[in-house]
């Protein structure tokens, strides 16, 4: 890679207590790391609040602050997420 060369700038959009959020930021981390030296990237991780509703200090698993807004899907059972399926 040249010293000149412009970054590619990566914005990442993300809620922390996301799991497909988490998914994808583990697979572009992956990829990054493949990549090595062969770009240049400049990468900004941003925060996005899914549930805007939610009420601050109160805590519960996310599978139940979440049902309402997210049906289950494969992408959770894809082993990104060790433990995250009862099937398992």
């Amino acid at each position: 890679m040249s010293e000149t060369s412009t970054p590619l700038r990566i914005e990442i959009w993300s809620d922390v207590i996301c799991p497909w959020c988490y998914i994808g930021k583990t697979r572009f981390d992956q990829a990054v790391e493949r990549l090595g030296d062969e770009i240049d990237l400049e990468v900004t991780y941003r925060a996005y609040q899914l549930d805007p509703t939610a009420r601050p200090g109160v805590t519960e698993p996310v599978t139940e602050a979440y049902s309402p807004q997210v049906r289950r899907t494969r992408a959770g059972c894809a082993g990104d997420l060790p433990g995250h399926c009862s099937s398992r």
